[in-house]
């Protein structure tokens, strides 16, 4: 359809195939909630939600086809209208009153929200043949059709998801006629601020077994796991995912094992533990779940030093813009919708390993005249980075200059200075140390104020030998042959 290169003709049938295809895909999706729901594995998740502003992107959503059809869409919000509540459970209310409204409107649907002391009033109407008294509680029924749904298309189980979900919440609705004697329907909503004590709700976590050894499984929930890999996994990239879906789970393990090293887990919490003791290349995880939901887990990801190195792509059912911002802000380096393509999430994969890949080799690279982090992407690393270079450049002169020292520095652990210098480096303390203080030497040659068996001892080699050794190994040439190649100008 955006090439703009077939047939009128041809075009209209497409856009048959995609209208098909978003009612196909909030079915599926409505089924998936309606299965979670009635097995009992549906958990709140409470944040602070500007109600207005969210009702009015879903009427944008709903505004071309109600053009299409000629049909008013009249909203009575305030500018501000702030709640906590469960946001996406509150968007699939929203959404289906909007649905069930605008497949029987003749001309308007009004939808109005105001707030009580202790929650949320939200009533939507329509002008069409309305419901018949003694089916208005029966339209709440799972896949129940009413008798005057003759013209319109639809399965039942929109404003069964509404009452279920209104019902989590501790709300009612309830469906009457118009109170201005007009024809149509009117439906009432009712979701209360929650309780303090509703508001902290925790899921069992698990590990998956086709990737974790049994061994690791019988330690308790809560404590350290340090993963062993597989000896003829060694060179394999590794991945971690997270979904407390257990289908699309296992189908990630699958997807992804034949290619690299899986790490899985149900929980975001659990995925925090397990990043604690190992270092995977890269995360994939869910957005929408219980515990630790994957914005939090990316967000304490990006703002940890140990893990903010690590690429993270999030995968979501959401399709605003709005959600895809959050993502974005909160460090994600991918946002994939679902349902995805395997190949596509493989190739995203793929190519934000070749993204590290590529700012080691900067790093390590043999021609590197300036120590610069522009091709670092995240703050932190940048930060470390840098602050591992004030610290080496500080006592560059002392040849006892070691890891210790850069540890206590920098107030951090030697376990996790050599972690996180070989994860955004490549190379380990001692390298990363070699390859600066020659950087620094190579500035001092150039600088011409010094001369070479001076600026060996001036960034700390033990010998001159051992420094022209090293100076050939990183530059090509010895320290006197670049010396002679450059502008006499410069010195």
């Amino acid at each position: 359809m955006k090439s703009h290169r077939i047939s009128e003709e041809d075009g209209e049938y497409l856009a048959v195939i995609k209208q098909n295809y978003h009612r196909l895909h909030s079915l599926v999706n409505q089924l998936l909630d309606f299965r979670k729901i009635d097995s009992n594995k549906y958990k709140l998740r409470y944040d602070i939600c500007d109600v207005g502003r969210l009702v009015r992107e879903q009427l944008a959503m709903f505004g071309p086809t109600a053009q299409q059809r000629r049909i008013r869409l009249i909203e009575e919000i305030p500018d501000r209208l702030m709640q906590i509540t469960d946001r996406e459970a509150l968007t699939k209310i929203i959404s289906n009153l909007l649905s069930n409204a605008l497949r029987f409107a003749a001309e308007e649907i009004h939808i109005c929200i105001d707030r009580r002391d202790d929650g949320l009033v939200m009533k939507v109407w329509d002008d069409g043949p309305g419901i018949p008294a003694e089916e208005r509680e029966k339209v709440f029924e799972a896949f129940y059709q009413t008798r005057n749904n003759g013209f319109a298309s639809g399965v039942g189980i929109g404003l069964h998801l509404c009452r279920i979900f209104i019902r989590l919440m501790g709300g009612t609705i309830t469906a009457t006629e118009r109170p201005d004697g007009k024809s149509g329907a009117l439906l009432t909503a009712f979701i209360p601020e929650p309780a303090s004590e509703k508001m902290d709700i925790r899921v069992k976590t698990r590990l998956n077994t086709e990737t974790v050894g049994q061994s690791q499984l019988q330690k308790e929930p809560g404590t350290d796991l340090a993963i062993q890999r597989p000896s003829d996994m060694t060179v394999r990239h590794t991945v971690m995912v997270v979904d407390d879906d257990s289908n699309i789970l296992d189908f990630l393990v699958k997807v992804l094992g034949n290619d690299y090293f899986v790490i899985s887990t149900d929980s975001g919490s659990q995925a925090l533990n397990l990043l604690r003791n190992n270092d995977p290349d890269l995360v994939v995880s869910d957005i929408m779940m219980a515990d630790i939901d994957g914005i939090e887990l990316c967000r304490r990801i990006k703002n940890d030093i140990s893990t903010s190195h690590i690429p993270v792509i999030l995968l979501t059912a959401r399709t605003g813009i709005s959600s895809k911002i959050e993502g974005f802000e909160c460090g994600a380096d991918a946002y994939i919708e679902k349902p995805f393509s395997p190949d596509q999430l493989k190739a995203q994969i793929s190519s934000l390993l070749r993204t590290r890949d590529e700012i080691r080799r900067f790093y390590a690279g043999k021609f590197m005249t300036e120590f610069d982090t522009g091709s670092q992407q995240n703050r932190l690393d940048e930060e470390f980075i840098l602050k591992c270079r004030d610290v080496i450049i500080a006592h560059m002169r002392n040849p006892d200059l070691s890891v210790g020292l850069l540890a206590r520095e920098l107030a951090m652990g030697r376990t996790l200075i050599f972690r996180k210098l070989k994860a955004v480096t490549g190379l380990t303390p001692n390298d990363f140390m070699k390859l600066i203080r020659l950087n620094e030497a190579k500035r001092m040659i150039i600088e011409g104020r010094y001369r070479i068996t001076e600026i060996g001892f001036l960034t700390g080699f033990s010998s001159s030998s051992y420094f022209a050794k090293c100076f050939a190994k990183q530059f090509g040439v010895l320290p006197t042959e670049f010396l002679e190649k450059q502008d006499p100008g410069t010195q």
